[in-house]
């Protein structure tokens, strides 16, 4: 009877035990997610009707954090986005006695640099595959647009000009890990789109 209840008694402590450390985020922990932007954000990409000779192309938002547990709670770490809007256009113009083709070019591209923390709710949560957590990033964003054009003629000239400023956004996401080092994710907050899903790797 004894060494019944002792079993009993060793394996609710190990249940136990169990319980209080399967969290989905502990300190010392580091999350890598790789994601595509849906929608908006500062990255939003020129649109509007195309005529004839004219042609645009976009590469779709992308981006990339890593955070590192500096606690079972609290992560710090880096995040870096991108985006860029390409137009074309391909005509004719009379230059120096003649009609030439030509093509002109504009481009734009975005750019979010910065650092980040988020307060994960790991310990309210029993699932230790669900990582629900929200903080704020704070960075630069840099934005470029660039014009260049084959037509010989003076007038058109070939042009670049930055901008940008700061960043200050709050975020909220969610990490589900198929495996012990392999997971989705998905953010909504203000940076280079709105919405973003893709990868989670824990190491």
């Amino acid at each position: 009877m004894k060494k019944k209840l002792l079993q009993i008694t060793i394996a609710l402590f190990a249940g136990g035990v169990f319980t209080v450390n399967a969290q989905s985020f502990v300190k010392g922990q580091k999350d890598l997610n790789i994601g595509i932007g849906l929608g908006g954000g500062y990255g939003s990409t020129v649109s509007g009707t195309l005529y004839a000779g004219e042609t645009q192309s976009s590469t779709p938002p992308i981006s990339a954090s890593l955070d590192f547990g500096i606690t079972d709670a609290i992560s710090l770490g880096g995040y870096v986005g991108y985006t860029g809007t390409k137009w074309t256009y391909t005509g004719t113009d009379f230059y120096n006695g003649a009609y030439v083709n030509y093509t002109n070019t504009e481009s734009w591209t975005y750019y979010i640099i910065g650092v980040r923390g988020a307060y994960h709710f790991s310990k309210f949560i029993s699932n230790e595959k669900v990582d629900l957590y929200a903080g704020i990033m704070l960075g630069d964003a840099i934005a470029t647009n660039t014009f260049t054009t084959t037509d010989p003629n003076p007038s058109y000239v070939h042009t670049t000009s930055t901008g940008g400023g700061g960043v200050f956004s709050g975020f909220a996401g969610c990490r589900y890990r198929f495996s012990d080092h392999v997971g989705a994710f998905g953010e909504i907050g203000y940076g280079i789109s709105y919405l973003n899903l893709g990868l989670n790797l824990k190491f």
